[in-house]
């Protein structure tokens, strides 16, 4: 998944330009200026899928500088189970793990060809990762399948708060983080989240967003630069 950014200027260009024109024309030009935006983005990633079979540092420190060569300004850096989560979380890192060293070496190699950095660390869906292990079996929306967290369970924000935390601490320097949340197939399921929303009288929309906004409000507190 590449996620796309239009600068602030950009964006102020585009509403001028549209209040400029005469009412009848205003609609036409504003869809024009975002296709224009859409079409020149400040920044294009190239989502880096590590879990799993990771590909080595020396094989990505040649294929960097062809994605800056084909134009690409950034790299969307996904790790799940190759991230070296450590203390609590190390059932989480793969035994093929990157080491800190190299998730530092990883970081270099976009600077040195002046690329943007973004790590996703997966927030709610796609936590397989995690939840398959024995000890976060608990934490499962639904106990027959790892792909998504309660929302509901308090211990999940623990978890994933470490995981953020741990994230951070290898990447201090970083102005974005991604948080995944996509795909989240299984929601508001269990008896935790139903009991919940029927006493917050909430759709499981409403349950959705109150456990993202938690989560970026911890990052808002804990990581104001990012």
């Amino acid at each position: 998944m590449a996620l796309v950014t239009t600068s602030q200027e950009q964006e102020g260009a585009s509403t001028e330009e549209a209040m400029e024109t005469e009412e009848g024309g205003a609609k036409g030009s504003s869809q024009a200026c975002a296709s224009t935006d859409r079409q020149n983005p400040k920044h294009r990633l190239v989502h880096l899928d590590l879990k799993g079979a990771p590909p080595k540092i020396s094989y990505l420190a040649q294929v960097i500088p062809l994605f800056k060569k084909f134009g690409a300004t950034g790299l969307l850096v996904e790790y799940e189970d190759t991230f070296p989560y450590s203390g609590d979380l190390r059932d989480l890192a793969a035994a093929h793990a990157y080491s800190q060293e190299e998730i530092q070496q990883l970081q270099e190699l976009a600077k040195e060809h002046d690329m943007l950095y973004m790590p996703l660390v997966q927030t709610f869906g796609h936590f397989e990762f995690v939840l398959k292990h024995d000890k976060f079996q608990h934490l499962r929306e639904v106990d027959l399948y790892p792909m998504a967290l309660c929302p509901s369970n308090a211990e999940s924000l623990v978890v994933v708060k470490k995981m953020i935390d741990q994230l951070m601490t290898a990447h201090p320097d970083v102005k974005y983080l991604h948080i995944g949340a996509d795909e989240v197939f299984h929601l508001a399921l269990c008896k935790m989240c139903k009991q919940r929303m029927a006493e917050q009288v909430w759709t499981d929309r409403q349950l959705f967003l109150d456990y993202i906004m938690t989560v970026l409000s911890y990052i808002k507190v804990m990581y104001p630069k990012v």
